[in-house]
């Protein structure tokens, strides 16, 4: 077969594809407006909840890859020292390492997220 109608013969398939789509979607539309129910509106505090809940996602997804990166050390000395707001004492007790040890892994942590651009794609500062 030739190029010229292999494609054509692809353009044809593509365009009734195409067409059955859209009278499959006109029937479901036809068939909902015949139904004895209304289409619920969203309220503009509800669109903005969406909004919101959208956003915070996609903050969870940067944070979630940023932290990927992390080493396994990096990402246990952050979570126990910025999440659950754990003194350094607490860390270095925990993990059995010194104040220092624990205080350096935190800084390489937060560092190495500085450095790939996540705080930047939060809206947070990075400089």
């Amino acid at each position: 077969t030739s190029y010229g109608t292999t494609s054509g013969w692809l353009w044809v398939i593509a365009k009734n594809q195409l067409r059955e789509h859209y009278r499959g979607h006109a029937a479901e539309t036809d068939a909902f407006r015949r139904l004895p129910i209304s289409r619920p509106v969203a309220t503009e505090e509800e669109l903005e909840q969406m909004a919101e809940q959208d956003t915070l996602e996609a903050k969870q997804g940067v944070l979630y890859d940023a932290f990927a990166k992390l080493t396994p050390k990096q990402r246990e000395a952050i979570q126990m020292h910025v999440i659950e707001e754990r003194s350094y004492e607490e860390l270095a007790q925990k993990l059995d390492i010194t104040t220092v040890v624990a205080r350096k892994r935190v800084s390489a942590g937060l560092l190495r997220l500085k450095r790939n651009g996540s705080l930047r794609r939060l809206g947070g500062k990075a400089e």
